[in-house]
């Protein structure tokens, strides 16, 4: 297996850090970020990141801003590791980037998975046939009782166990 360097990774495209706890997937992330923000010159309300837990997401933001804050000590020190991976990219120029998404960082999108598809539900599901979304208008204003609504009305499957007895209901 090769190691991780969140420096090897290309910004445009797909990428999936898979990992076990303590692994260094947050450090990798921000690693990203970091350089997707300095040296990549890309705008924070531009920026995704996506989480399992709204636990998650409240720890992520909390580490975004403190590496930010840490970023810009290293630069102001000159002791940041951009100088040395990315040397042909201007320094202060990174730090005023850096510095633009410490005052932006409520724009940086930090979200759950399952929040993050909501918002594209809500956001996109009318531009989709009611067909496709017979629940969109009940999504639009998404809270517990709207949400037992809206997979009432989706055909479902139930999953049995190895013994047929029925485990879970759940909307295919």
């Amino acid at each position: 297996m090769q190691r991780f360097n969140p420096t090897s990774i290309p910004s445009s495209g797909r990428h999936l850090i898979e990992a076990s706890a303590g692994t260094g997937k947050t450090y990798a992330l921000m690693s990203m970020l970091i350089k997707a923000i300095a040296i990549e010159g890309h705008q924070p309300d531009h920026c995704l990141l996506m989480t399992f837990t709204r636990a998650s997401t409240r720890e992520l933001r909390a580490r975004v801003r403190q590496r930010l804050l840490g970023e810009i000590d290293q630069l102001n020190r000159g002791e940041s590791e951009l100088a040395r991976l990315y040397p042909d990219h201007s320094l202060p120029t990174g730090l005023e980037r850096l510095h633009h998404a410490l005052r932006q960082i409520d724009t940086i999108d930090i979200q759950t998975i399952h929040g993050f598809a909501i918002r594209l539900v809500n956001d996109f599901g009318p531009l989709l046939e009611s067909q496709v979304f017979p629940w969109k208008q009940t999504l639009n204003k998404f809270d517990k009782k709207s949400s037992l609504t809206a997979t009432g009305n989706l055909p479902r499957r139930t999953v049995r166990d190895s013994s047929g007895s029925s485990q879970a209901d759940f909307p295919i």
